[in-house]
């Protein structure tokens, strides 16, 4: 993206340039309330008590105070009843608006104002009062659209009492496009499209800040306005430090001027403050501004590199909150040191009522560092920018949002009341998190942070104590208060609430981070114990991880545990003791006599003998003979299993012996950014294995499991919870029926001496019990990915929501054979004649016809009209439907093949202009889902015009599985994934394709649906990509997500996979199928898997790309457990407005296998105008006012450029085919400093020309200097030997005049020409973002190198180069040229373009340079003589057609990859042009027509 953002820039300064030039304004500057003129800072304020043309003022008063030491101030105008200044603006434009007050008291009172400031469109100031304790002016700045005409300013005092008053105003206008119209919208998840219209809001200048240096008062900014230091808003001071440069900006190449940010902004930055002993310098510098809590904001970042020795040394990154990073790489928008350029952003704010910025290294930059010179922050007032459409609007219709919080809710209590089943007990809510931060210590060895920091959690427990309380608490952190360290930071003694209290400071560096900070917030809260320590609060302003506890004050168990020698504590002696005592009771069967009073009786005595005797093993000996914590936690789940099955006495529930215990699913609330039970095992099976590690702990932990254990049940369910998610053991549900096994944790490593043990696997039986089967292993399953677990989750619940609802049969109804008084049975369906009378169907008025000639007796009969009719249908059951139209015109009584006609339903237009045949003769079925309520549904025939009809063959309504559609699914555009896509089932789905990847076709009959599935073949790029593969086993559909309802088992059986080739000098590619789908359409895209091709489990993982920004990590046993276990993922895939749809899977450098597969897609397209209930996130609708806005505008601004480019070129010209190549980097690597962005969009165009850039390291041995043999506007050339061959590798670098534009172009171009007069590309290499080209070598040397020999050596082949030359140049003299033509051509060549051709030959032939015409001169007369022969063989007036001449060959473009495409080519299979004289001049002249080429 270097290259696009650098000409963004750069056409931002072209069209500055081309503006007229901007310069400081004199008007409109009043003194208020004066007659005199006050000069200040080069503005002329004139007094408004005179009378100008220009302004007026309605009434009021003034008033004066000549104590005040500025001259401006000394003066007023006010009133106690509202009063306008209206001024005369003669020029459309963003102005400035300064309003300045300075209350006083002289004979009027200011100090008492209080009053509002409104436009005739905004209001700008709400109960304003105009004076501040500093005793100091306050001016408010805003920027504002203002159209010529009259505009007002209005101050309306705010009740009778007060009155409102102003000092001095300014009215001027900015510099044109000073405030960007549109801009990257980012809010605390992250970047969220594009912000349009900015220009008609009003903004409020917040804060100026000169980053790193001195307040930059109005005298030295050309717009008079005041910037302050940065010191107040640095986090962490000693993470910066300032430099001044000395030296002033270079204007003349970046987007800025001097009218953006003065020369001290840009002489001035904050870098990292680097410190070699420092312990690591990989951190932030960040910034925290208090703003508006419920206000969004235009930000702009100021850059100018002063710090850096060199170019091409630096880049690095720019966050805001904790969802966004911007790369900033200077030299890939500017082209030297010291030129300033900027950044604009619209913030939303994230209701904490601050921004976080940072600025922090890349690992990929060679100078790791950052700077910032300088920060803008307005807010957008509020009510203002009425024409505003922003993309991605979260705001929604109120009837959206009530019908999204009552489904939620709704969906909320399904989830409860299914939960509350599943415990069989009253289940405590546990607190949700919500803390979105971002990290202030990006990619530092305290690794936790960097990521997890996103969504650190608010809990809202009442815990959290504000960061000046902690600093109250600590003094400051004063050292002499530190206690210790451990391994979440340092830990001091506080004074809090007149609590003694121990302070954690998590710090950079320490083992551990924000997911042991969530979880102990977490389980501390929830748990409240004397032998716990208590937790006081925490606190995680400014990106601080604290936790406050209760101090300890008599020290840690493990200082009482192991004492310093000779320094035990007689504490130990007591609690060994109370151990002894409750064994001694357990050992003479009488330990109920202790339990406490108030459970006596409660507790089944079996239960109470297991626990005693778990007890009574923990206290033995020796550690051989103690058991491990997995026994421990079986025994205390067994003992409070024992306790549970006492007291059920359900009639309906399944009894239970003892030993078959009916353990639940912990129920955890998750964390964001891993599930809390991940938290909770971190901390307590820590503590937990440190104990039983050591003998005389032992004791001290027993007694305490015993002590809380009698206290309350409760505990051992904890621990049980607990247990269930901290041990690694491999617990799985399993399912005699159709439920996919269960993860009860997010760790799945199996322990081999506790299967030695406890060989059983839980067993989930049909009624949702457990029971246990001995001498069964579950299976291991993968955990290399922290989201699998979370997948393998979601797939399983879905799963089981599947068995708790009601199976799934394919239906008997509706299934109608149109026409027709006969049923007709086919595929198990029977279709009935709906000439009969049935109940609960029903058909408006409409005629009949039939055709026995038809093979198939479904099309042997019709049902038409010439005036709308209509199937009606009662509908019994809620849910999505399927719905089928069958279409097969014939002859007979009535001819159906002129049919042309509309297809509704009572809310949808399903097909428009219908005709209902193809040239094909084979039927026509349209496939269509949508969701259907009880009652009477409705599908309508309406022809279109009065003459013609509308038909029908046969009709399918029938009811789809549940959740057949997901109503919420991941929605993906060109540009990446963007967000959810909310309320999918409300639209009407209609089935593009249903391909079988790998497979043949699938007929309804081996469907149990009835579907059709056609092969991949014919989508597929490369077929040499991939190879099918067909495995002959039936999927086990038992476990994933799919069933036979979802796709059939064919689709399953078949695959392509990668075509690996040993032999290949690359196996790194991908596979990519390309689907021709409507321009402007959002679709609904499902892809099946189904691991049928790896060797065994966890060998392989890869990715899944849509268009190019966006992949999908498939891991096939992060969701399912075994192989050919069928899953699929859907998506909602928004356009990219080029007809196609590109989709690829690709292998992973991190997989054992470097392999990929795909078995099935299915594409849907959403129809137009359905789904009235929908509310999408980022959803791109806007009224139609909007759209007719931005269509407007949008074709207002391309006719601009269109005149500018007509006026440089001093001539009309042609269109040129341009490049659409928007691929993914295959290789991601370093990046290669200006094209470290830009390179995103290389591409692997699988010509077989790619080379690796160890193969180009070899052939010219590391780029030996002496293998250099020249330099041209790309690069360097040096002379290589590649596969026994001489050739010259041109390899780009920084600096010169051509880049990634040219690299594409000379790729496309040669890679399909091949000519004895051109050298051939041999191949080309953009690993590690390097741009490198292959040729052969020219051992002859250049062509220039003959026509212009070094003096005395000119060559003998020059000679007959010259008599060819004159030759010809003859023959057009005397108009003879027709006669040298190829005799292939001859009779076919237009005498028009032909003379054309030859002139244009005559003039480049000339005798000096000064006569021949340059190359752009010759380009457009070959064009014109190319036009010439179109024009003469066009016959059609609707279809250019082609004779052989003017083969009008497209561009070739290679279609996209996620890697790598290029748009519109027609046959994947042109050939390459192997000599010119062999085809025609038209061909050659297509093949020059390309954007970029040279």
């Amino acid at each position: 993206m270097a290259k696009v953002h650098f000409l963004c820039f750069s056409l931002l300064r072209l069209f500055s340039l081309l503006s007229a030039d901007y310069s400081p304004p004199n008007k409109f500057f009043i003194n208020s309330g004066s007659s005199s003129n006050v000069t200040l800072n080069n503005r002329n304020f004139i007094g408004d008590i005179k009378s100008y043309s220009f302004f007026s003022i309605t009434r009021s008063n003034s008033v004066s105070n000549t104590n005040n030491s500025s001259e401006l101030y000394q003066t007023a105008r006010f009133y106690n009843s509202p009063f306008a200044y209206k001024f005369q603006i003669d020029q459309n434009g963003t102005y400035f608006l300064r309003l300045h007050f300075y209350p006083f008291s002289s004979s009027t009172n200011l100090f008492s104002a209080l009053f509002n400031v409104s436009t005739s469109k905004s209001l700008l100031l709400s109960s304003f009062n105009g004076s501040t304790s500093a005793n100091l002016p306050i001016i408010k700045d805003f920027l504002l659209k203002i159209n010529v005409g009259e505009f007002q300013i209005q101050f309306t005092p705010s009740g009778n009492s007060s009155l409102a008053f102003v000092n001095a105003i300014e009215v001027f206008v900015a510099p044109d496009d000073f405030v960007q119209d549109e801009v990257p919208t980012v809010s605390s998840s992250g970047a969220n499209k594009t912000f349009q219209g900015l220009q008609s809001h009003v903004l409020q200048t917040v804060y100026k800040i000169n980053v790193g240096g001195e307040t930059v008062t109005p005298d030295n900014d050309t717009l008079w306005r005041t910037w302050i230091p940065d010191d107040e808003f640095l986090y962490n001071r000693n993470a910066a430090r300032s430099y001044y440069s000395g030296n002033s900006p270079n204007y003349q190449y970046g987007n800025s001027s001097v009218y953006i940010a003065p020369a001290f902004v840009y002489e001035t930055v904050q870098e990292m403050n680097i410190n070699s002993s420092r312990q690591t310098n990989n951190f932030n510098i960040t910034w925290i501004f208090n703003v508006s809590k419920s206000s969004e904001h235009y930000v702009r970042f100021h850059f100018c590199d002063v710090v850096s020795p060199s170019l091409n040394v630096l880049q690095f990154n720019l966050f805001i909150y904790s969802g966004f990073s911007q790369e900033i790489d200077p030299y890939a928008v500017v082209p030297s040191l010291a030129v300033p350029f900027y950044y604009d952003f619209l913030v939303v704010s994230d209701g904490s009522g601050f921004i976080y910025i940072s600025v922090g290294p890349r690992s990929d930059s060679m100078n790791k560092s950052a700077f910032l010179n300088g920060v803008e922050i307005w807010e957008l007032v509020t009510g203002s920018g009425s024409t505003i459409v922003e993309s991605g609007s979260r705001k929604s219709p109120l009837i959206f949002v009530i019908c999204s919080v009552v489904g939620g809710s709704f969906v909320i209590l399904i989830i409860a009341v299914v939960a509350l089943r599943w415990r069989k007990r009253k289940a405590e809510p546990v607190a949700t998190l919500e803390w979105p931060l971002v990290s202030l210590y990006r990619g530092s060895s305290h690794s936790d942070r960097s990521a997890g920091m996103f969504n650190i959690p608010n809990i809202n427990l009442g815990l959290k104590i504000p960061f000046a309380d902690i600093l109250a608490a600590t003094n400051n952190f004063n050292p002499k208060l530190l206690i210790g360290e451990g391994g979440f930071g340092k830990v001091y003694k506080g004074k809090y609430q007149n609590m003694d209290v121990a302070v954690k400071r998590s710090q950079p560096g320490y083992n551990q981070g924000l997911t042991e900070f969530q979880a102990e917030i977490m389980v501390l809260s929830k748990i409240r114990h004397r032998h716990l320590v208590s937790l006081i609060g925490y606190c995680d302003d400014r990106y601080e991880m604290i936790l406050v506890y209760e101090f300890m004050e008599k020290g840690t168990l493990k200082h009482h545990l192991y004492p310093a020698k000779g320094k035990a504590e007689t504490s130990l002696t007591r609690i060994q003791l109370l151990a002894e005592w409750g064994i001694s009771h357990q050992k003479q069967g009488r330990i109920g006599e202790i339990v406490d009073p108030l459970l006596a009786g409660k507790i089944a005595s079996s239960s109470l003998r297991a626990f005693g005797e778990t007890v009574e093993k923990c206290l033995r000996e020796t550690g051989a003979e103690r058991p491990s914590m997995d026994v421990v936690r079986w025994d205390l789940e067994y003992a409070l299993k024992l306790q549970q099955t006492s007291t059920q006495r359900e009639a309906n529930e399944d009894s239970t012996t003892d030993f078959s215990l009916n353990l639940p699913l912990p129920v955890v609330q998750r964390l964001p950014s891993q599930s809390i039970t991940d938290g909770w095992c971190k901390i307590v099976s820590a503590h937990l294995r440190y104990c039983f590690h050591h003998t005389s702990c032992i004791s001290v932990f027993i007694c305490f499991v015993f002590e809380v254990a009698l206290e309350s049940w409760a505990i051992i369910s904890l621990l049980q919870q607990l247990w269930y998610t901290s041990q690694s053991s491999d617990l799985v549900f399993h399912t005699t029926s159709q439920f996919g096994r269960l993860p009860l944790c997010s760790s799945f490593h199996p322990i081999s001496h506790f299967w030695q043990r406890r060989n059983f696997r839980l067993l989930l039986s049909s009624s949702s019990h457990l029971s246990w089967q001995p001498n069964d292993k579950p299976s291991k399953l993968n955990s290399r990915n922290p989201m699998a677990k979370v997948h393998f989750l979601c797939f399983s619940l879905l799963r089981l929501f599947s068995l708790l609802s009601a199976d799934y049969s394919p239906p008997n109804k509706f299934f109608i054979n149109s026409g027709s008084s006969s049923n007709v049975t086919l595929n198990n369906r029977n279709f009935i004649g709906d000439i009969k009378s049935y109940s609960f169907f029903s058909i408006t008025r409409s005629n009949y016809v039939s055709n026995t000639n038809n093979s198939s007796e479904l099309y042997q009969t019709a049902r038409f009209y010439n005036s709308p009719f209509a199937y009606k249908f009662q509908i019994d059951q809620n849910g999505t439907y399927f719905l089928r139209l069958h279409f097969y015109p014939f002859s007979s009584s009535t001819n159906l093949f002129p049919a042309l006609f509309n297809v509704s339903t009572s809310k949808s237009l399903l097909l428009s202009s219908f005709n209902g045949s193809t040239s094909a003769n084979l039927p026509i079925i349209k496939d269509f889902l949508l969701k259907i309520n009880v009652g009477e549904f409705q599908i309508q025939f309406t022809p279109s015009g009065n003459s013609s009809l509308a038909f029908v063959n046969a009709i399918e309504v029938f009811v789809a599985p549940d959740d057949f559609v997901q109503d919420e699914v991941p929605s993906v555009s060109s540009s990446g994934a963007n967000k959810t896509f909310q309320g999918l089932q409300s639209h009407v789905l209609q089935t593009v394709y249903k391909i079988n990847v790998g497979g043949e076709k699938v007929t309804p009959d081996n469907d149990t649906l009835w579907r059709t599935w056609i092969p991949d073949d014919e989508f597929l790029y490369n077929r040499n990509a991939a190879r099918s593969y067909y495995s002959g086993n039936s999927p086990n559909y038992q476990y994933g997500n799919s069933s036979v309802y979802i796709a059939p088992a064919f689709v399953y059986e078949t695959v392509q996979e990668m075509n690996i080739n040993s032999s290949r000098q690359t196996n790194n590619f991908n596979i990519t199928w390309i689907f021709n789908v409507s321009k402007s359409s959002e679709h609904y895209v499902r892809f099946h898997f189904c691991d049928v091709v790896s060797p065994s489990l966890n060998v392989l993982q890869f990715n899944l790309f849509i268009y190019s920004g966006f992949s999908q990590e498939i891991d096939p046993y992060a969701v399912v457990p075994s192989l050919a276990v069928p899953f699929y993922y859907d998506f909602l895939v928004v356009s990219d407005g080029s007809g196609f749809m590109n989709i690829s899977v690709g292998p992973r450098s991190d997989s054992m296998n470097k392999s990929a597969f795909l078995n099935g897609v299915e594409i849907w397209e959403l129809v137009t105008g359905s789904g009235s209930t929908i509310v999408e996130s980022g959803s791109r609708k806007s009224p139609l006012i909007f759209v007719i806005c931005s269509v407007v505008g949008g074709s207002f601004v391309i006719l601009i450029i269109a005149v500018v480019a007509l006026r440089w070129r001093k001539r009309k010209a042609e269109p040129v085919a341009t490049l659409e190549w928007p691929w993914v980097p295959l290789y991601r690597g370093s990046p290669h400093s200006d094209r470290s962005a830009g390179m995103s969009n290389i591409p692997n165009i699988n010509l077989g020309l790619k080379i690796p850039f160890a193969d180009i390291l070899a052939a010219t041995n590391n780029f030996n200097p002496k293998l250099l043999i020249g330099e041209g506007g790309f690069g360097k050339v040096y002379k290589g030997k590649y596969q026994n061959m001489d050739v010259a590798v041109k390899r780009s670098q920084p600096g010169y005049n051509q880049g990634l534009t040219e690299f594409q172009a000379e790729i496309m171009v040669l890679s399909k020409i091949r000519h004895r007069h051109l050298v051939s590309l041999i191949g080309y290499c953009d690993d590690r973002y390097e741009m490198i080209l292959v040729y052969e070598f020219m051992e002859k040397g250049t062509l220039k190198h003959h026509l212009y020999p070094p003096k005395g050596k000119a060559e003998t082949s020059l000679t007959r180069i010259q008599l060819l030359a004159e030759w010809g140049i003859s023959h057009q003299k005397q108009g003879r040229i027709g006669e040298i033509v190829d005799p292939l051509l001859a009779g076919k060549i237009a005498s028009s373009s032909l003379r054309a051709f030859g002139e244009t030959v005559e003039k480049c032939l000339r005798e000096t340079g000064a006569e021949r015409p340059s190359m752009d001169v010759v380009r457009w007369d070959l064009e014109y003589a190319l036009k010439l022969q179109q024009t003469s063989t066009q016959r059609e007036a609707n279809e250019d057609s082609t004779t052989d001449f003017s083969l009008n060959l497209p561009l070739p473009v290679v279609q996209r990859l996620p890697s790598q495409s290029i748009t519109g080519m027609e046959d994947n299979s042109l050939s390459r042009i192997e000599d010119f004289s062999e085809i025609n001049a038209s061909a050659v002249f297509s093949q020059l027509k390309m954007g970029g080429a040279r």
